[in-house]
């Protein structure tokens, strides 16, 4: 059995598995065939540059508060999935999705997030850009 992982760079990967980002922003739709399904939450082995995590820490201080702890940002899991979420729907975006996408939205897709369950502990996956399979119940893959 599989399931489809989407993979985000950090801090997004983790803010979504605590809950504050409900909502991912993409260029493109979701695949029809996910919406409804779960999805793997994936933190890719990228980490945003350093001005985001700045941006994110002035605008939203009480969510980066949740995954940044003692303002150290290389603890963040990378290569891992987080957490599963159901994928609910697809569409466009607009700014009153703005606090839950923690990003700018204008002319970008809303893939709206929910029945967020969170792994006990990060699980290793060496994973791919965007959207890929992995093995569920998923076993840890080496980097």
């Amino acid at each position: 059995m599989t399931m489809t992982a989407l993979s985000l760079w950090q801090p997004w990967a983790s803010l979504i598995a605590v809950g504050v980002k409900t909502i991912e922003t993409r260029t493109a739709p979701a695949p029809a065939d996910l919406i409804g399904q779960r999805v793997a939450i994936h933190a890719s082995t990228t980490r945003a540059r350093d001005h985001v995590f700045t941006w994110l820490e002035r605008s939203y201080p009480d969510a980066y508060r949740r995954v940044i702890h003692d303002g150290d940002r290389a603890a963040l899991p990378c290569g891992a999935v987080l957490a599963t979420a159901r994928l609910r729907e697809t569409r466009p975006s607009d700014f009153d999705d703005w606090d839950a996408t923690l990003s700018p939205v204008e002319g970008l897709w809303a893939w709206v997030l929910d029945e967020l369950e969170v792994l006990p502990s990060p699980l290793p996956f060496a994973g791919e850009s965007g959207l890929f399979e992995v093995p569920w119940p998923l076993q840890p893959r080496g980097l």
